[in-house]
């Protein structure tokens, strides 16, 4: 049927290069009749797996088992969008690896700091403290929250300096992304949706731990963690890390409430919420407005945007999975990439 569209063009050539003695429309109405086969073809190919590794060699470049056409014209979009998200995942992780071999110094070194990625500035780093004492990582499925949370866990404990922090891991997705911190030593509680028991009784402990530094706070007559003294009798501050938290706060009753205790009065007892969810959908806004930091991975949604508090800027658009924004209260958004896989330097949180 397409065959027919271009009738009307050979026609009115033909004419016109008996009557004028003119064949270049002619020649265009054939050369694209001659090259809609090879269209046609291309698109009939067996689809390429979007989600297969990417393997790069001299000169080849293969998505599962198909190999890209030598001529970049010839590529898809989507085959752009995959390699430009390979490169730069290599590029972040090396620049991450060699930011974290350097270490810190102990002195410069603080329990709060977290690295993100990078921009064209350099290394992005952020302190859960003050304001921003808890943060919210948003995206939807695939988006990379899980491999931005590795990445954040792993930098942390590169850090240089005595350990001053502990961690309760909370995995809503079977455990997929934090059981490989289950066993270190800072890990203080793992539970994941699959171990009903555990899962519920964590929240109790988070309950008893607020209650515990409450008291402690009390009894030396202090408000905040900074000024807790003598320093020896000082609690370590506390990371509660939750994969998923709409499924963690849907699992059990006794979740919301203690998710909005850590929320409006962990920040001065020393106890953080780090926690990713898919959207702002089954969150509540009192929970919500006591995120002080907040990171949207991938596309912003401009309604998810406001739902969220954050303004929909220019630079809020649709990016590539490896990016991501991270907002702060009364601070200009940082756009940042980071490696879409797990950063392991020496010195980072092993597996065992």
């Amino acid at each position: 049927m397409q065959v027919l569209w271009f009738l009307p063009s050979l026609i009115f050539g033909s004419i016109m290069a008996i009557t004028t003695g003119s064949w270049m429309m002619v020649a265009f109405a054939c050369s694209t009749l001659a090259i809609m086969p090879l269209l046609a073809w291309q698109r009939s190919r067996k689809a390429v797996d979007l989600k297969a590794d990417i393997e790069i060699s001299e000169d080849e470049i293969y998505i599962g088992n198909y190999r890209l056409p030598r001529s970049g014209m010839l590529w898809r979009q989507e085959w752009h969008d995959l390699l430009f998200q390979k490169i730069s995942a290599e590029i972040t992780a090396k620049h991450l690896q060699q930011h974290l071999a350097k270490g810190m110094p102990e002195s410069q070194s603080r329990s709060e700091d977290f690295i993100l990625g990078r921009d064209e500035s350099g290394v992005v780093e952020m302190s859960l403290s003050n304001e921003n004492a808890h943060l919210l990582i948003v995206g939807a499925t695939g988006s990379g929250k899980s491999q931005l949370l590795i990445t954040m866990l792993n930098s942390h404990l590169a850090l240089e300096g005595p350990s001053v922090d502990d961690f309760f891991l909370l995995d809503f997705k079977g455990g997929a992304t934090l059981r490989q911190f289950a066993n270190n030593p800072r890990a203080r509680k793992f539970a994941t949706d699959l171990d009903e028991v555990e899962s519920k009784s964590i929240w109790a402990v988070i309950h008893r731990e607020l209650k515990s530094r409450e008291e402690l706070f009390a009894e030396h007559l202090v408000s905040r963690i900074e000024d807790f003294a003598p320093v020896a009798l000082r609690p370590n501050r506390l990371f509660i890390v939750v994969d998923e938290l709409a499924a963690a706060l849907a699992s059990n009753s006794l979740a919301l409430g203690a998710v909005s205790a850590v929320l409006s009065r962990g920040r001065s007892l020393g106890m953080h919420l780090i926690a990713t969810s898919q959207s702002s959908q089954g969150l509540p806004r009192a929970a919500l407005i006591n995120f002080g930091a907040r990171i949207y991975v991938g596309g912003v949604d401009q309604i998810e945007a406001a739902q969220l508090g954050i303004r929909a800027q220019r630079h809020l658009k649709a990016e590539s999975a490896l990016s991501a924004s991270l907002h702060l209260r009364d601070k200009p958004a940082i756009n940042f990439v980071f490696a879409n896989a797990s950063v392991r330097p020496n010195g980072a949180l092993p597996n065992n």
